[in-house]
């Protein structure tokens, strides 16, 4: 019956933000109906979040199209192996963005600074609703502070 209520509950997951064929492959994983495993991956990747975008944010100010590029491609394919699609979608677009720059340099910086921002304020937002419905089928509570300015 346990089993039954967590399938419902992965089949709520947003299939727009989240590929379930994807997640399944990390569920598939578990030893047993607490799911510890698959659980213990989704929280390693919110803290990991958290952090990449603590790091995305500082390069930003500091201007360091280099760590942005290294930091959002480390991000990426943590999210890409969970199956979360928009996520990923928004990191490889920054990425490409900040390739692109770094390499012809053609627009300039404080204006593409600023559309990056725009970009990874999307990544972030995506990543709440995941987070959020993640929360859900784990039962997680909120017993720390969620970053909402993140």
């Amino acid at each position: 019956m346990a089993e039954e209520t967590f399938e419902k509950k992965l089949r709520k997951l947003p299939s727009d933000a989240v590929d379930l064929e994807t997640f399944y492959e990390i569920v598939y994983m578990d030893d047993d109906d607490s799911h510890a495993y698959s659980a213990e991956i989704v929280y390693g990747f919110f803290s990991q979040a958290e952090e990449s975008f603590k790091e995305i944010d500082e390069a930003l100010k500091q201007k360091e199209l280099g760590v942005i590029v290294k930091t959002a491609k480390f991000l990426e394919g943590s999210s890409q192996t969970l199956g979360l699609s928009k996520v990923t979608d928004g990191l490889l677009k920054i990425q490409d963005d900040c390739n692109k720059q770094i390499e012809d340099g053609n627009e300039e910086l404080d204006s593409f600074l600023e559309r990056i921002m725009k970009a990874l304020k999307s990544v972030k937002a995506d990543y709440s609703v995941v987070k959020g419905a993640f929360k859900e089928v784990y039962d997680i509570e909120d017993d720390e502070e969620d970053d909402e300015d993140n």
